[in-house]
């Protein structure tokens, strides 16, 4: 088993277990947000819950450079996620996504690490979260688009910092 970190304010890192068709990835969330880094830390400084969606290459959950849903909207915006879960939902009836993980908010003081498992499968390889940075007036964080997994060398077991 390998490790992948990616850092823009948190970390997130992968431990994988495969199946012949499935790859399930433990993703841990550590939160690198405070006070002496990042010019101050708000009081109830904290990350809405993670929205994480293992999907096609079909399915955008951040339309970069693009229009967004009203369910991402609210994510980013108010840290809302019953929009959102209802877009994944339809695109999961459309075919477009498999999995769908969506956790509790993330308080940067009291809990600095979040721990949750996303499964990818062959026909649902790319990995997407998003996150609202709180409070703000509408920043987030997130990842689009990850491929987890390719025909030339199957689920992907890489490390990045």
């Amino acid at each position: 088993m390998k490790k992948v970190i990616l850092i823009a304010l948190m970390n997130l890192v992968t431990i994988m277990s495969f199946a012949q068709d499935l790859a399930t990835y433990e993703v841990r969330i550590t939160s690198q947000w405070n006070a002496k880094d990042h010019l101050g830390l708000p009081g109830p400084a904290h990350f809405s819950p993670v929205v994480a969606v293992s999907h096609t290459s079909s399915y955008q959950l951040m339309p970069l450079g693009g229009i967004t849903s009203p369910g991402l909207e609210l994510v980013a915006e108010l840290g809302r996620t019953s929009q959102i879960e209802s877009e994944i939902q339809e695109a999961k009836a459309r075919g477009f996504v498999s999995s769908r993980v969506i956790t509790e908010n993330q308080f940067v003081k009291r809990q600095p690490v979040q721990t949750f498992e996303i499964t990818v499968s062959r026909e649902h390889p790319y990995l997407s979260l998003v996150s609202m940075i709180a409070p703000s007036p509408d920043w987030i964080i997130g990842l689009d688009r990850i491929q987890l997994y390719n025909e030339q060398i199957g689920f992907l077991e890489v490390t990045s910092q």
